[in-house]
């Protein structure tokens, strides 16, 4: 019976029995055996003081005291492990009966400290037998007490009639003799309010004791967890004798199970699906993740690894490799892993979710499940397919463009080059034509000058005279539109270049003021010039700034009513000069001024006095300007007149001719 009392215990404890001062093991639970004899024969039967090494007296001698006097005593014995290193471990002496347990501590590498021999031998006369049965119901109750688990002991008839402390504290009995005789029904049944059989998922307390009493007459080796009300829980272990009596032992494990369920929560709190097999393939924590994968199967704790895997290939839609092979449930089951390999596969589960799932094999043989929704990133990689057929049929078409574009541009570029040729055989068959058509023409304006004044007597009839101041006058405006189409001409081909003097800007517009004097007269219109007292003096070509102050007080005198003011305006500018030609009259409209600065361009009110030109003034004044590195604008309101402005800077900058010519070309 001492053989089935202490098996269910999980601290190492041996029963001894002395003959003649010799002390002998009688008995030893699965613990002790590890540590007596871990490679040895079974320790049963054999004098202990051949299974320790080293100097054991004192704890000898301690034992035999406390088979004597029965007061419990502690001692440290050495043990020599597999690799035949010594270590003491502490022993607690405690008498049972006839017989004496010992409480073994795991071995430290400290060696402990051990009470000294008695200095006197112990008597080995045995008490009296009144004595020894009072000794041993004590030394069986210290025995029970001193232990860490909780113990109880029923009779073949299945009543109670030995138990510790520690099961009457936790089924809150006050005493041994309140309960001792009554069966286990009773003692359950009546203290059954508690256990929390809900934790332990049972809808009520008939069902949870119907399940306790299933797997005590069972022996369950694994054992039943029990969940006190109070909060503790207990891993509780069955053992039936040869004689019939059942032992019952319970260990608290709370903190235990504090620590699994943390560790659970963890795994549930992961972002993927995750299940641990131990090294006998059987399944040991999951989370919830990975039970919808096997929505066909309850999962539960030692479910082997094949029934998980036939359930979540059951439930998926499809499983492949890494490599895109079709996979099957047992070509998962079949492989045989090693440490520190990993195998990758991917599933669609039912819901529609795509899993990366990793298998790595642990250092115990165990396997590990992580699975990895990878849904969004399939998504992405699907959409990325996706994007990238449609940049391939966009770099066709793009390619397809850029050829056409290609053909285009040297379309393009065949016409400009034509254009060019054709404007340059315009522009030398202007230049051409304006000095054939100047030699006649100052020919006709010489002529008619001279029956104008009639140099060599009187025409005669006062119409005659007439007549020859019509031709002198439209001689006069042909020379002045052939002269700017010459100098359009010129522009255009990149020949025209500024004649630089030094010239006085005052000299220059009284004599344009004496040239346009009668215009204006006649017009009827008030001419003022604003300038500086001082002298102002600057290099220009003076014909070519002569023709554009011309040309803008032209427009101005031709586009302001009777009554109108006109004023030429100059000013000192760093070296260079600043003249701006004013009128009053009826204005450009904004949308136009731009356009007016494009050869051959006039504004449509054709009402004007004076409809003659060919709309070269304004754009041939802009670029004999630009020629000299100046600028020309215009700054005009409707009905309240307009203001030309032109800048010259001291001394034009080297090729500003040549740019200008390019401009001009491009308007």
């Amino acid at each position: 019976m001492v053989q089935a009392v202490i098996d269910p215990l999980e601290h190492a404890v041996i029963i001894l029995s002395a003959s003649q001062r010799h002390l002998t093991c009688v008995a030893a639970n699965g613990a002790a055996r590890l540590l007596l004899a871990p490679d040895g024969p079974d320790p049963v039967g054999r004098a202990i003081d051949g299974l320790l090494s080293g100097d054991n007296r004192t704890a000898l001698s301690h034992t035999l005291d406390v088979l004597s006097d029965g007061t419990v005593r502690s001692a440290g014995i050495a043990l020599q492990g597999p690799d035949r290193q010594v270590s003491i471990a502490t022993v607690r002496i405690v008498p049972i009966g006839d017989y004496v347990a010992w409480y073994l501590s795991p071995p430290s590498a400290e060696p402990v400290a051990a009470e000294p021999p008695s200095a006197e031998p112990p008597s080995a006369e045995p008490p009296s037998a009144a004595r020894q049965t009072a000794v041993a119901e004590a030394r069986f109750r210290t025995w029970l007490d001193h232990g860490d688990d909780l113990v109880a002991v029923y009779d073949p008839q299945d009543r109670l009639v030995a138990a510790n402390d520690k099961w009457l504290d936790v089924l809150g009995i006050d005493a041994l003799s309140d309960v001792v005789g009554q069966s286990a029904w009773e003692i359950v049944r009546g203290r059954s309010e508690k256990v929390d059989y809900a934790a332990t998922g049972f809808p009520s307390k008939e069902a949870w004791i119907e399940y306790w009493f299933a797997h005590r007459q069972n022996d369950t080796l694994d054992g039943v967890v029990v969940h006190l009300n109070n909060g503790r829980v207990l891993l509780s272990r069955f053992h039936s004798t040869e004689a019939g009596e059942r032992i019952f032992a319970a260990r608290d494990i709370t903190e235990a199970e504090r620590t699994r369920r943390r560790i659970g929560e963890a795994f549930e709190a992961i972002g993927q699906a995750f299940a641990l097999f131990d090294a006998n393939q059987r399944l040991t924590v999951w989370n919830s993740r990975l039970a919808d994968l096997a929505s066909g199967l309850a999962l539960t704790a030692g479910m082997p690894y094949a029934a998980v895997m036939r359930a979540i290939a059951q439930a998926s839609v499809t499983m492949k490799s890494r490599s895109g092979n079709s996979l099957k449930a047992d070509d998962l089951i079949s492989r045989h892993p090693s440490v520190g390999q990993r195998f990758e596969f991917e599933l669609v589960a039912e819901t529609g979710r795509t899993l990366r799932v990793h298998e790595d094999v642990t250092h115990e043989l165990g396997r590990v499940l992580i699975g990895h929704d990878i849904t969004a990133l399939k998504g992405h990689q699907l959409a990325l397919e996706y994007r990238v057929e449609d940049l391939g049929r966009a770099r066709k078409e793009a390619e397809h463009h850029a050829a056409r574009a290609t053909a285009m541009a040297e379309l393009l570029h065949t016409e400009k080059e034509r254009a060019e040729s054709a404007n340059r055989s315009k522009s030398q068959f202007l230049a051409n034509m304006s000095h054939e058509l100047r030699t006649p023409l100052n020919a006709i304006i010489g002529f008619s000058e001279i029956l104008k004044n009639e140099t060599f007597g009187p025409v005669g009839h006062e119409r005659y005279r007439g007549y020859a101041d019509d031709i002198h006058a439209s001689g006069h405006h042909l020379l002045s539109l052939i002269n700017d189409v010459l100098d359009m001409a010129k522009i255009e081909a990149g020949k025209f270049e500024p004649v630089l003097t030094t010239n006085a800007v005052d000299d220059l517009i009284h004599e344009v003021r004496r040239m346009i004097k009668g215009r204006v007269a006649e017009a009827g219109l008030i001419l003022v010039i604003d300038m500086p007292p001082i002298g102002i003096y600057c290099d220009f070509d003076r014909r070519a700034i002569k023709q554009v102050l011309i040309n803008l007080l032209a427009n101005a005198i031709r586009f302001t009513d009777a009554g109108g003011e006109i004023t030429i305006r100059v000013r000192s500018d760093d070296g260079g000069f600043t003249m701006q030609v004013q009128d009053t009259g009826s204005g450009i409209p904004p949308e136009h001024v731009d356009r007016l600065l494009q050869p051959f361009e006039q504004m449509s009110d054709m009402t004007r006095r004076g409809q003659e030109g060919t709309g070269l003034g304004l754009s041939l004044s802009k670029a004999l300007v630009e020629a000299h590195g100046g600028t020309l604008s215009i700054d005009s309101e409707v009905g309240r007149g307009t203001a030309v402005t032109l800048w010259l800077p001291p001394a034009p900058r080297s090729g500003e001719w040549n740019k200008t010519s390019e401009n001009f070309n491009r308007m």
